[in-house]
């Protein structure tokens, strides 16, 4: 790359920069949303937005791997009734991160807990996304007393009937989500969502960046939820067998067009939790919320209007 050219990369980089800042300023406002942080001690300080709708129902919203808050920015705004609480999880984003950690389901679910209490949230409804919906599914077994209810959005955590092009490419020892050029992050996306001009071009230039200099610990992060030859999902720590367990209502969203996570995990869920809807969406991916807000949220609202009002904190 010549002098030019390195010009007008920077350039390019720096107006992407700007105008994923702007999206994000746009939907933190529309949503009601404060960035704050909560120091949990020793060292464990949350990132984290919050509406601030004191004396309305809790949302928390649970984000997948290798993601953050940031991925609820464009449905949260749709669901504004709600108080919406909304973290980084422990080594995402702005959230703290030790390396020495084994950061797996069980570790994820414990330093959740330690959050809800921090936050003096009793009673909540949780809608988890990807590694995010492994977590609720898990979470919602070990502390049934705090869940109300939870919604999944193409979850992890069981066994699928049907191997995704994301497993495959596991299985072949190449792992999608480790991505060391622009080519990589296209086929990730491509296996990602259904239509990857649903995502902003700018967001995707600085999520390709941003990916590329945390690769490392995302390498890590990623290899404490897998088997040993980081194939297939730690069994584990996988929610099959307990799924008999969730006693909260449940709505099960997936796209059609996951190349992630395949849909027919949705079948899974659904014969494992006792109180359990479907939704399969068409012509959606593995990320719902970023790719259909209008109507995710539609079947959210309608799901938890079926659950009647929850005491409010």
């Amino acid at each position: 790359m010549n002098f030019a050219q390195a010009g007008r990369k920077r350039l390019k980089d720096t107006w992407h920069y700007s105008v994923t800042r702007t999206i994000k300023h746009v939907g933190c406002h529309l949503a009601g949303f404060e960035r704050k942080m909560i120091d949990l001690g020793d060292g464990r300080q949350y990132s984290y937005y919050d509406n601030n709708r004191s004396g309305k129902e809790v949302l928390l919203l649970i984000h997948g791997f290798n993601a953050d808050k940031d991925h609820w920015l464009s449905l949260s705004h749709r669901l504004k009734q709600y108080r919406i609480i909304a973290p980084d999880l422990c080594g995402h984003g702005e959230s703290w991160y030790e390396a020495s950690y084994k950061h797996d389901i069980p570790f994820y679910v414990d330093e959740l807990k330690r959050f809800a209490d921090a936050m003096g949230l009793n009673r909540f409804h949780m809608v988890g996304n990807s590694m995010g919906g492994w977590i609720t599914s898990l979470y919602s077994v070990t502390y049934p007393d705090d869940v109300c209810s939870i919604v999944l959005l193409n979850a992890v955590g069981v066994k699928p009937p049907l191997i995704s092009p994301f497993f495959e490419a596991l299985s072949g020892d190449k792992n999608p989500f480790f991505f060391s050029n622009q080519e990589d992050f296209d086929q990730l996306m491509k296996i990602s969502v259904a239509d990857a001009s649903s995502i902003p071009k700018s967001f995707r230039c600085v999520s390709f960046q941003e990916g590329l200099a945390r690769m490392a610990r995302a390498k890590k992060l990623f290899a404490d939820i897998m088997d040993q030859d980081q194939k297939q999902t730690h069994p584990a720590q996988m929610v099959d067998g307990v799924l008999n367990r969730i006693v909260q209502p449940a709505l099960i969203v997936w796209g059609d067009k996951d190349g992630i996570m395949d849909s027919s995990m949705a079948e899974v869920f659904q014969r494992g939790i006792p109180n359990s809807q479907v939704v399969i969406m068409k012509n959606i991916g593995h990320l719902p919320m970023l790719e259909c807000p209008n109507e995710t949220s539609r079947y959210i609202k309608g799901f938890l209007k079926g659950l009647g009002a929850l005491p409010v904190q």
